[in-house]
């Protein structure tokens, strides 16, 4: 909005296996076997790295994916297909950006999140300090019924009269 509330996190991205990735391609896609893979190690490794000194000579914090992820012997192991990250290498990158965002942002850390009460949009109910939950945590949805869940959370938003 231009006010200086927005809060910047950059968080590089986690490293790629270019031929695990180009295999998945060829038996997915077709992809021409002999053909060079549409993503690389090496080209991904300097873009975490330019991400890594542009927050420096910005000041801005950074959540570093990609040194992570390598940090695991079996890093490879932490994606379905090369790319894309599998349960594994998903926690590890939710951990980064959860430790990033407590230490740059402490005023956004998840305090209890909680469905609140109809009508209560008051910042204690709020689940995040400051910060207005959209939709209801995912622990709260009636998994017979998810749509019962969303109308009261509807509800729950509404001004009272």
């Amino acid at each position: 909005m231009g006010d200086g509330s927005a809060k910047v996190l950059i968080i590089t991205p986690p490293p790629v296996d270019h031929e695990a990735w180009h295999a998945h391609c060829v038996r997915s896609y077709g992809s021409d076997p002999d053909a060079d893979p549409n993503r690389h190690f090496d080209v991904t490794a300097e873009y975490a790295k330019a991400a890594v000194s542009v927050g420096k000579a910005t000041s801005t914090p950074v959540a570093d994916v990609h040194s992570a992820i390598m940090a695991h012997r079996d890093w490879k192991a932490m994606f379905d297909d090369g790319l894309h990250p599998n349960p594994r290498g998903n926690a590890v990158i939710f951990e980064q950006v959860k430790k990033a965002i407590a230490e740059h942002f402490p005023e956004l850390v998840p305090q209890n999140p909680q469905m609140p009460a109809a009508g209560d949009v008051s910042l204690t109910n709020r689940g995040v300090s400051g910060l207005m939950m959209d939709f209801p945590d995912h622990k709260a949805i009636d998994a017979v019924d998810p749509g019962s869940t969303f109308a009261e959370w509807k509800m729950c938003l509404k001004a009272p009269e």
